[in-house]
């Protein structure tokens, strides 16, 4: 064995060019496919380092809202105790809300805001499996007033995790106060659905007990099962739901149903609104995977044809060793050497993957993305069988020669000569490539028309600033200051900001019930915003008159009118929210419609009443060009000047709609990559094939020449089985890009269309590389002397 390794090894440093060729080019498709294994790894690894997330499950409530079904996850609060005294297979349930408006805390006397929390119940260690790093987890939440940070949030403020039994102070909105911290989590995994950065004691929120006794659809509730639910006992636990639904649901008629959803499937869910956590498509895991799966195959087809070609250059040494009375047989060999560069190139795509996941990719995924000893196992047993496979093919080509003919040459073989072997390999190459592409550019022309559309605002030269909780007065001071600056053209205010934090509330028009999504703004957000009146008025200013009017946009007046086309200004909805309880309001105007969502949910209905005197939210400036900096450092100043103790926080709106649009834009920059890599990978297989094949038919070609052969009868003879296995790769891609488009399309309720260049410029743009790619071969061929090729040995 020793003997035969050493035999592999100099042979290998002797065409070591061509040894290098083959591994890296190996290598980089491993990088690629690896890269992308791991994005769909951790895509679908959320929730699962919970212990038994199995047996874990949350409430999600269905409600009707314009003849749709719309999915909360949230519940009554009154659920938890129906649950835990009806439900014997129940392990333990939870329910919690977020901290919404962020939390103010005071250490070493500067102000900080936090905004990643949630009001807990004493049950939630029992559901969740979060790392404790100190504190009793049975104990942790028994108390009012306690609260528990995570790691990082304790080093900020105590610059230590050994901080139990401290005491901050904060303000959540219900007044500055002393809490006790009884806990320190490891940091959240990225993985999770939930994440906080710390957790306070429900009962220590103001509403917690009126909230109980409301009934109101606020909680997220999860539960704990002894085991595994299945269909038949879900099912009957989804129905005691629904009775129980009937029973509290006296405060909306709107609610229709419960269900019961496993915690691992939430990240996927993306139909479910309001959520706590971004989410991905299905289909885009699906063309992510797709993405890996073809790289692997690119990459192995690739490999295999090249150390096939490789091998049929080497048959004379091959011989050699039969005549020599070499003991191993030449599959062990070729075997052996297929495996040593498989490996070889695994190594390679470790380090390129370490590299890339920690810098290219660390930077999109927050260095979220590591080899695991899992992955690592599969990509060995991948490399392994590929190398078996790359041995194995050239083995059973020279099966049955005898050892003289493989010194003369006589077996050179020649992949053209093995009709199934080339058409299978060609033909799927140029498969995944004409799919790839296709699909790649309905992405970007998705992208594209997201950036073109017009969302019925105006997103640039826009900055919104939150109110941290407890500011007072102070803010409005400093809005009052900024009004003065000389480059703000227009100044709004909103209570909740304007991507996706938009509240639903139950109102009320000629007896029937509606949900709407609601907003308090005063009377400049409109204009601030570029957002246009379209029937009626905007607020006046005049506080009386305002305070008992609302505005709503098109998708909201045809929902009350009952879709038809007559007008409801002056109507009369009544309205139960928070802050107004069965309120009338008269609607004095109607707005355009403008995505206040992300393009995958149609236009909701919308309804904005007037802010209250005094009320702080989130403001809106509008600026003038390229004033941008001096308007941060501006408004810094203004900041402090009021008395604000808390750091100065803004953001772009351009920054947020993009924020909205991220999953799109991070898939539109992967799928480009990887499908340039695919495209490069298919054209280095193709090139190799074509070169091969012309050394084969080098003297064939010449002697053509000589008998008069113009260079387009050689090309012809040279490429027609290309341009065939084209066409026939391209007819067979067009419905399965047309259909993955599509399919991918639907999962937005504005998108583009498919229309002809979609698909005739990726096809024609892989037929001119192939046609490019034969002149170029015959042009070098063309170059030589035809004496020289026609001169035998």
């Amino acid at each position: 064995m020793t003997k035969l390794l050493l035999i592999i090894l100099r042979n290998i440093f002797r065409e070591r060019l061509k040894f290098l060729i083959l591994v890296v080019s190996l290598a980089v498709g491993l990088c690629g496919f690896t890269l992308v294994l791991l994005v769909v790894s951790k895509e679908l690894s959320y929730d699962k380092f919970h212990n038994n997330y199995e047996n874990i499950y949350r409430v999600v409530t269905v409600t009707e809202n314009e003849s749709e079904n719309v999915q909360i996850p949230m519940a009554y609060g009154a659920l938890k105790e129906y649950l835990e005294g009806s439900v014997s297979s129940l392990q333990s349930v939870t329910h919690f809300i977020p901290v919404y408006y962020g939390m103010k805390v005071k250490s070493n006397n500067e102000y900080f805001v936090e905004n990643s929390g949630v009001y807990v119940d004493d049950s939630f260690n029992d559901v969740f499996d979060f790392r404790i790093i100190a504190g009793d987890r049975n104990t942790m939440f028994s108390q009012v007033n306690s609260i528990a940070l995570t790691r990082d949030l304790s080093l900020k403020y105590f610059s230590s995790i050994d901080v139990i039994g401290r005491e901050l102070a904060i303000d959540d909105g219900w007044g500055l106060r002393t809490v006790l911290i009884t806990g320190i989590y490891e940091q959240v995994p990225d993985n999770s659905s939930l994440k906080f950065d710390f957790l306070l004691t429900g009962r220590s929120y103001g509403n917690w007990t009126r909230l109980l006794e409301r009934k109101a659809l606020l909680f997220f509730t999860y539960m704990k099962f002894k085991d595994q639910l299945d269909e038949i006992s879900k099912d009957f636990i989804e129905s005691n739901l629904h009775n129980r639904l009937t029973d509290l649901n006296n405060l909306n008629k709107n609610v229709k149903s419960q269900y019961l959803q496993p915690i691992q499937k939430i990240h996927l869910s993306t139909d479910i609104r309001n959520d706590l956590s971004g989410k991905i498509e299905p289909n885009q895991i699906y063309i992510l995977w797709f993405t890996a799966v073809s790289i692997l195959i690119l990459t192995s087809i690739n490999f295999i044809n090249i150390n096939t070609i490789q091998v049929s250059s080497k048959i004379k040494f091959l011989g050699m060793l039969k005549i020599l009375g070499h003991k191993n047989p030449i599959s062990r060999i070729l075997i052996i050497d297929s495996i040593i560069k498989c490996l070889t190139a695994l190594s390679i795509a470790f380090i390129l993957v370490t590299f890339i996941g920690k810098s290219i990719f660390g930077e999109i995924f927050g260095n979220r993305l590591h080899l695991t000893s899992h992955v690592v196992f599969i990509l060995v047993m991948i490399c392994i069988a590929i190398g078996l496979v790359a041995g194995l093919i050239p083995a059973m080509l020279l099966s049955g020669r005898r050892p003289l003919d493989l010194v003369k040459g006589k077996s050179l073989m020649a992949l053209g000569k093995y009709p199934m072997l080339k058409l299978t390999s060609m033909t799927i190459q140029f498969f995944i490539v004409i799919v790839l592409m296709i699909v790649t550019t309905v992405v970007i022309k998705q992208i594209d028309y997201i950036d073109s559309l017009d969302m019925g605002y105006d997103k640039s030269e826009r900055m919104l600033i939150p109110a941290p909780q407890g500011i007072g007065g102070n803010y409005l001071g400093f809005v009052n200051a900024a009004r003065d600056l000389s480059y703000i053209r227009w100044i709004g205010t909103s209570m909740f900001s304007f991507y996706s934090d938009y509240r639903e509330g139950s109102m009320k028009i000629n007896r029937v019930d509606y949900n709407l999504m609601y907003n308090l703004v005063d009377k400049d957000y409109l204009s601030s915003m570029g957002i246009e009146i379209k029937e009626g008025k905007n607020f006046s200013g005049i506080y009386t008159a305002d305070t008992v009017s609302a505005i709503l946009n098109e998708t909201a007046a045809r929902s009350l009118s009952g879709g038809s086309n007559r007008s409801i200004l002056n109507s009369i909805i009544t309205v139960n929210l928070p802050w107004y309880s069965n309120k009338e309001f008269r609607i004095i105007g109607i707005m355009k419609d403008f995505h206040f969502k992300s393009l995958k949910s149609r236009i909701e209905p919308l309804v904005f009443f007037y802010l209250p005197r005094d009320a702080t939210g989130a403001t809106t400036l509008v600026f003038e060009t390229n004033q941008s900096e001096n308007l941060k450092e501006h408004l810094s100043v203004l900041w402090k000047e009021n008395g604000i103790e808390t750091p100065f926080e803004f953001e772009l709106l351009e920054d947020a709609f993009a924020e909205t649009h991220k999953d799109q834009n991070l898939l539109g920059s992967i799928s480009k990559s990887f499908t340039m890599l695919a495209f490069f990978l298919a054209l280095f297989g193709l090139f190799a094939y074509l070169k091969h094949s012309l050394e084969f038919k080098k003297r064939e070609f010449a002697i053509r020449r000589v008998l008069g052969a113009t260079p387009l009868n050689i090309y012809y003879n040279l490429n027609r089985e290309m341009l065939t296995f084209f066409t026939v790769s391209t007819i067979i891609a067009l419905p399965v890009a047309y259909y993955a488009g599509l399919r991918w399309l639907s999962q937005f309720a504005y998108h583009t269309n498919l229309d002809l260049n979609t698909f005739l410029i990726p096809i024609s743009l892989t037929l001119a590389v192939v046609i490019l790619i034969g002149v170029y071969l015959l042009q070098d061929m063309f170059s030589e002397k035809t004496t020289e090729i026609l001169k035998v040995e």
